[in-house]
């Protein structure tokens, strides 16, 4: 390949990556110019393993609460990446604690669901819960 056709090459992966970038993250890579500079970002951002990046994360997942009037499958997508997020780490985190914190971050409508969530005597994973909460009618 020529220096060219590999320039080019880089400005379509980096293009594809940054549309493909939840918005929080876009804003903090924008300024980068290559894929090269845009990955380093990435990687300085969120695969540091510091105290404070834990913290952060940490933060975020046990303060989540689910936005009114955002669609609840949007929510439960952006619980399973604050999970994935934590795991890529390497934090330790209970799987049967997910769902109980996936329950815990709906608002006070789902009510009922949680008091059934909490009465219930078997383990509930995190698909069963993110299932009942997006196709009710379904189940």
């Amino acid at each position: 390949m020529t220096d060219e056709q590999l320039e080019e090459l880089d400005e379509i992966a980096l293009s594809t990556v940054q549309r493909c970038s939840m918005p929080h993250v876009l804003q903090e890579v924008l300024d980068k110019a290559t894929m090269i500079d845009l990955w380093q970002g990435l990687g300085v951002l969120y695969m540091a393993k510091s105290i404070g990046n834990n913290i952060y994360l940490k933060e975020h997942l046990y303060t989540f609460s689910m936005t009114k009037g955002s669609p609840t499958q949007t929510h439960v997508d952006d619980f399973r990446y604050v999970i994935i997020d934590l795991k890529s780490l390497d934090m330790k985190l209970e799987d049967e604690d997910n769902p109980m914190l996936l329950v815990i971050s709906l608002p006070v409508s789902y009510k009922r669901f949680g008091e059934f969530c909490y009465t219930v005597t078997v383990t509930i994973c995190l698909w069963s819960v993110s299932t009942l909460i997006c196709c009710p009618k379904k189940v």
